[in-house]
């Protein structure tokens, strides 16, 4: 018994370590507060009735409630997900109007980072779409020491292009249940809390963003570049043109999946490997437009 609860004092000492005596007690309480609270309290919880089952909830800066609110147990076909925005008197928008199962209506995404993920809700509206989110990032790299995350959540409406975001006031995180019974969708990166700076990003979603940003502007380039040369060769030199190019394509993806091989087991990789596609390809048209230069 004495060498069990050595090991077990290790371990907590090995979760200390690397999360930081902080976070480790702030999850340690949001723990004891879950175990003391029943499946079901009296109170409502957010925009939840008692007897609901709460996927997401939180206050919101603006005053307001959101909430996905489940009956309990449902699943893709049966029981129903709902979701609510609004206060305690009264709730503005209701989502799907009537009690129906989640089952095209709601979407669920997930991703992994270094020191955090994120997950999120999506559903649209009357045209507008809406996605429910909540992220942990790393903000501290430096080897040894805590990776001090930080937590945001809220929802995110879109609407002819243009994004507004509102964030929750509290920590709050998307529950179990959406994980395993709504039908799951590629998380999309572009879903954000608040714009992402390419001259100074902070974290690896941004970077990766960023990069990709990049390389789509080569790459759009590169395009514009190999048709307007391609327009004015002879049928010969064309066809010669196209072989060349595949060939490049492959030769491009090769070089850069041999620079970055030793980078591929970490969350680092994509980042480099799409800057080195993006530095060939931006040679590549300069490149191409050579081969107008002596006709």
């Amino acid at each position: 018994m004495k060498n069990k609860d050595n090991n077990e004092m290790h371990l907590t000492e090995q979760v200390i370590s690397v999360l930081g005596i902080e976070v480790f007690m702030r999850i340690f309480s949001v723990f004891l507060v879950l175990l003391s609270i029943p499946a079901y309290a009296g109170e409502p919880n957010y925009l939840c009735n008692s007897d609901e089952q709460l996927v997401f909830g939180c206050s919101l800066v603006n005053k307001k409630m959101v909430s996905i609110c489940a009956s309990p147990s449902f699943t893709p076909t049966s029981g129903y997900v709902q979701y609510r925005y609004g206060t305690l008197k009264k709730v503005e928008l209701s989502y799907p109007s009537a009690f129906e199962p989640p089952m095209g209506k709601f979407f669920f995404s997930h991703a992994m980072f270094s020191g955090g993920g994120a997950s999120s809700i999506r559903f649209i509206n009357k045209g507008h779409e809406y996605v429910v989110f909540d992220k942990m990032v790393r903000t501290n790299f430096t080897p040894g020491e805590p990776n001090n995350p930080e937590f945001s959540s809220g929802v995110i409406t879109r609407y002819r292009g243009k994004n507004t975001s509102f964030l929750c006031q509290e920590d709050a995180s998307i529950g179990g249940e959406a994980h395993e019974q709504l039908e799951k969708e590629d998380y999309d990166y572009d879903v954000v809390a608040e714009p992402i700076d390419c001259k100074n990003p902070k974290y690896t979603p941004e970077f990766n963003y960023c990069a990709e940003v990049a390389y789509k502007e080569a790459d759009k380039k590169l395009n514009t570049t190999y048709r307007k040369v391609l327009s004015e060769l002879n049928d010969e030199d064309k066809q010669a043109l196209v072989t060349i190019q595949r060939d490049w394509l492959k030769f491009r993806d090769a070089q850069c999946e041999l620079e970055t091989k030793e980078t591929k087991k970490g969350t680092i990789w994509y980042q480099v490997n799409t800057e080195c596609k993006t530095r060939m390809t931006i040679s590549r048209s300069s490149d191409i437009e050579l081969i107008l230069e002596y006709r």
